[in-house]
């Protein structure tokens, strides 16, 4: 999912701009929101999977028949790739719904790693996933959200499972005014 990585890379120029300037945009106040709490951005957190779908594998990359099999039908078409390299959907290593994925992919007939939706051995299986999932830990105390960016659907999901609070509702609000986006639950393997 590059396009998240772009998009978010432009608005942290954006928001730099904008603080530099002295603007506030949407009515914040970047330098008192600044003094008081830490913004932290991770613009990619699957490189691999970035570089499968933009370029493909390379003939000299060292996983490229097991990447190829878990491919498929599709060969040397990577451009719908979402996993890391060992065919982990990162979106889907996490604890919160494990569970509920490893049912799911059996309903789908998925069993091992795959382009998408393959959710790992175990919840982050992956080095990636511990890698951000660890950091998030570490800095929960001083955590006031989380936002993750996808590129599909046009919606916004603030929920997880049946949790959902009040200020996830209003933060929700918020960004599906500024976007135009639906506010939604999330279903299934979202």
């Amino acid at each position: 999912e590059w396009l998240t990585s772009r998009l978010l890379l432009t608005f942290v120029g954006e928001l730099c701009r904008a603080l530099a300037a002295g603007e506030r945009p949407y009515g914040l106040d970047l330098g008192f929101l600044l003094s008081n709490r830490m913004l932290c951005f991770v613009p990619m957190l699957n490189p691999d999977g970035v570089e499968y779908a933009l370029h493909g594998l390379g003939a000299q990359n060292p996983l490229r028949e097991r990447v190829l099999a878990m491919n498929g039908a599709r060969g040397e078409d990577l451009s719908h790739w979402q996993a890391n390299a060992r065919g982990v959907d990162l979106n889907h290593n996490y604890d919160a719904g494990f569970a509920d994925y490893k049912q799911i992919e059996k309903q789908l007939g998925i069993h091992g790693g795959a382009p998408t939706r393959y959710s790992g051995e175990y919840p982050e299986s992956e080095p990636e996933t511990a890698a951000l999932a660890a950091f998030l830990r570490i800095r929960r105390e001083q955590m006031i959200g989380v936002l993750s960016l996808h590129t599909q659907g046009e919606e916004i999901l603030c929920s997880c499972g049946d949790h959902m609070s009040a200020k996830s509702m209003a933060a929700g609000r918020v960004l599906s005014a500024m976007t135009g986006y639906r506010l939604a639950r999330p279903e299934g393997l979202a």
